[in-house]
């Protein structure tokens, strides 16, 4: 029905957007369950409530049930495209890797956006930031407004240090969408900023100290 196709899009929205940078939030990812099963309740289609429970199951953390839900399905290109999101989670890199060159000689251009992305979040947190910048870039070309893609990108440049670039492309996403990820890395740039200053003022005050001294003791 509709009124179930409803609840399992906003049952999406909220998984997604509960993907903050120390993990998925368990409130949010909590919400979206809440939001499937009144999808169930209904006359629904089925292999979009699977992937979307799936996907849910490995926001838990829950990869061997993500897993065995995806085995009972079609083996469609809906489904290989989470498996390949599975995989990243579980930081499967051999496995993930060689699924992702076989998906992009079978997906469309707005699909393999949602490829790069993905393996995007699976190079950061290999630490491998070279090549997750690599695959932004290609989708930054395409739509350089994507909230989702430039939250990544702020996230991306903020473990690599560059704080300016991580606050541009963080102001960008929120522009754009609010949601708590984005949020919670707009906290962590406010806090790094506030330690650099008192750390800075700290420093000033300390070589103010030993100049003082130093007049000090010149003048005895």
């Amino acid at each position: 029905s509709s009124e179930a196709y409803s609840y399992m899009g906003i049952a999406l929205i909220l998984g997604a957007a509960s993907y903050t940078p120390k993990g998925y939030d368990l409130t949010g990812l909590g919400q979206a369950v809440s939001w499937l099963d009144k999808a169930k309740a209904l006359p629904h289609d089925y292999l979009q409530a699977g992937l979307i429970e799936a996907y849910l199951r490995g926001g838990f953390d829950q990869f061997e049930k993500a897993h065995s839900i995806l085995d009972k399905l079609p083996d469609c290109l809906e489904v290989k495209m989470l498996r390949h999101t599975l995989l990243t989670q579980e930081l499967k890199r051999t496995e993930a890797e060689g699924l992702f060159a076989e998906l992009t000689m079978m997906v469309q251009p707005e699909q393999q956006q949602d490829l790069n992305l993905s393996m995007a979040w699976f190079y950061l947190k290999l630490n491998d930031l070279t090549r997750g910048l690599e695959l932004l870039g290609q989708n930054l070309e395409n739509n350089s407004q994507d909230p989702w893609v430039n939250h990544t990108l702020s996230m991306f440049y903020f473990q690599q240090g560059d704080l300016k670039k991580a606050k541009w492309h963080n102001d960008k996403t929120l522009k754009s969408v609010r949601f708590p990820g984005a949020l919670a890395l707009q906290r962590e740039l406010r806090n790094v900023k506030t330690f650099f200053l008192k750390r800075l003022l700290f420093r000033t005050g300390l070589s103010l100290l030993i100049i003082t001294v130093g007049l000090k003791i010149m003048a005895l």
